[in-house]
């Protein structure tokens, strides 16, 4: 007779990365406990066939994870749904023009303000990273009369109205700021372009607003209109991890070498030294 009690009896969760060949029926029978477990072999055998190109039983995987995950279910279900939305995404990608035909309707598709808020709410420590970046940049660029500030990836205005702020009341006067922005959305763009043009005209300062709307994959030195005698500032907030793979194509630019270390990802690599070459201000 065991005398462990059942409360601290573990649950046998070994993984297995084979399909289960259960019925949608007895699949929608199963207990919290075993839905959990199930939803992440199933999961993990989706990506690793996803990987190979067994689309037929990644296909087959996701009916099942379908039965059993729910947006609206509890935590390992939303998970679950999610990650099977991407799954199922990174599959489709392998048609880019398939991909491309789904997931074009001449509009913006996601209202990013309201995202935005709710991430720095909950997360106070990015509005703390902008005040500390803020007040680095000042410091670093009081003296310069022409300054260039290149934007990749954020679009907030809440990183750029208080440098404009901190640079208007420098001891040498408002400099002549341009501001380069590298964003995915042209919403975003637009709006921040217009925040900042109304305060830069309230604080008397001159200033211009350089608006790039492409991925930071596409980005090219010539686009940014870098020119001699400007002070150079870049800066970046939760957008480089974007280059660490492209599309499917994760395994040419990222992975693992023969003594096991994590080789350097190519584009990365190649941003990162482009970025270098332009010789932002220290």
């Amino acid at each position: 007779m065991s005398l462990v009690p059942p409360s601290l009896i573990k649950p046998d969760v070994t993984l297995r990365l084979t399909l289960s060949s259960a019925s949608p029926s007895s699949l929608e029978a199963l207990k919290p406990e075993d839905r959990g477990i199930t939803l992440i072999q199933l999961l993990l055998t989706t990506a690793k066939h996803a990987s190979s190109g067994n689309l037929h039983i990644a296909d087959a995987c996701l009916c099942q994870i379908s039965q059993l995950a729910s947006v609206t279910g509890d935590s390992i279900q939303r998970l679950a749904a999610h990650f099977a939305s991407a799954l199922a995404v990174r599959l489709v990608k392998r048609w880019p023009g398939l991909y491309r035909a789904l997931n074009r309707d001449g509009s913006e598709k996601l209202e990013l303000v309201r995202p935005q808020n709710i991430f720095g709410q909950a997360f106070p420590y990015l509005g703390f990273s902008y005040v500390i970046m803020t007040r680095i940049l000042v410091q670093t660029l009081a003296e310069e009369r022409v300054i260039h500030a290149i934007d990749l990836g954020s679009g907030d205005p809440k990183l750029w109205i208080p440098l404009l702020r901190g640079l208007a009341s420098s001891a040498n006067g408002p400099p002549h700021l341009k501001i380069t922005c590298v964003h995915s959305s042209k919403v975003v763009l637009d709006k921040l372009g217009t925040r900042l043009v109304k305060e830069a005209e309230s604080l008397d300062m001159a200033f211009q607003f350089n608006p790039l709307n492409i991925s930071l994959r596409e980005l090219t030195p010539d686009m940014l209109k870098v020119r001699s005698g400007e002070a150079l500032a870049i800066t970046s907030v939760l957008n480089l991890h974007s280059l660490l793979a492209e599309d499917d194509r994760v395994d040419a630019h990222f992975g693992l070498g023969k003594d096991d270390e994590v080789k350097v990802c190519k584009q990365m690599a190649q941003f990162l030294a482009m970025v270098q070459s332009m010789s932002p201000k220290d």
